[in-house]
């Protein structure tokens, strides 16, 4: 149906441009539509549309409100895995929602310099190390942003990865040296055990990610005792 010649219809139409696409509209894609920037800021201010990253943009309300800063980053930085107390929480292997954001990048994507403070438009800390190419091509799964095509995917290490990196894989951050066990590598340990995961999972990713084997023991035994698991369901026992 044709887009009545009205006041504000160029923002309807803009509306109806995204609807149709099913997917965020960027604003180079808005302009060979023949809409303007001032269309768009038009149907933000009506609350038609919303911006879900920097030249982004979305029909109000598709992206879940506690999902918003990750589908920016995930817009913002396409080939960035969440990973560490991150994923455990979109995993939903933690409950508390960590307060930073840690999103890691490969060497080759060029990103913000190391110094940089790093937030989502909502204010969120974001830390991003970087990784090996290498360790960008195991253990990663796409996760759902939202219930529909507006809403990105999520590059998220899987569960038995995240684990071993709360307990192996601490880069250096904030201060604290590497290769020291994350808070939530227990709590994250146990629910991941609940769920029918094994130790023996988390200790072979540990071993893809360069941890010695003696390491890996301690540590996790360590975890397990705390986390209520059976040494015995170690490998090798």
């Amino acid at each position: 149906m044709p887009i009545p010649n009205r006041p504000g219809a160029a923002a309807h139409r803009l509306l109806h441009s995204i609807q149709e696409a099913g997917r965020p509209l960027r604003m180079t894609e808005i302009r060979a539509l023949n809409l303007t920037p001032r269309t768009v800021a038009q149907a933000v201010e009506e609350g038609l549309v919303e911006v879900a990253a920097r030249g982004h943009y979305v029909p109000a309300g598709a992206i879940p409100p506690e999902m918003r800063d990750y589908a920016e980053l995930a817009l913002r930085y396409p080939k960035g895995v969440f990973r560490g107390p991150t994923a455990a929480w979109l995993h939903g292997l933690i409950d508390e929602e960590p307060e930073v954001i840690e999103l890691a990048t490969p060497r080759s994507v060029s990103r913000p310099d190391s110094d940089a403070d790093i937030r989502t438009a909502s204010g969120r800390q974001v830390y991003m190390p970087i990784l090996s190419d290498a360790r960008f091509q195991w253990g990663v799964q796409a996760m759902a942003s939202g219930p529909s095509g507006f809403c990105p995917p999520l590059a998220v290490t899987e569960p038995a990865r995240t684990v071993a990196d709360l307990g192996f894989w601490r880069p250096e951050s904030f201060g604290q040296p590497g290769q020291v066990p994350d808070a939530a590598l227990v709590p994250a340990l146990r629910r991941f055990l609940e769920r029918g995961g094994l130790l023996d999972e988390v200790e072979e990713a540990a071993r893809l990610l360069g941890v010695g084997e003696a390491s890996r023991r301690a540590i996790l035994d360590t975890a397990a005792a705390e986390a209520g698991a059976e040494p015995m369901l170690l490998p090798g026992r």
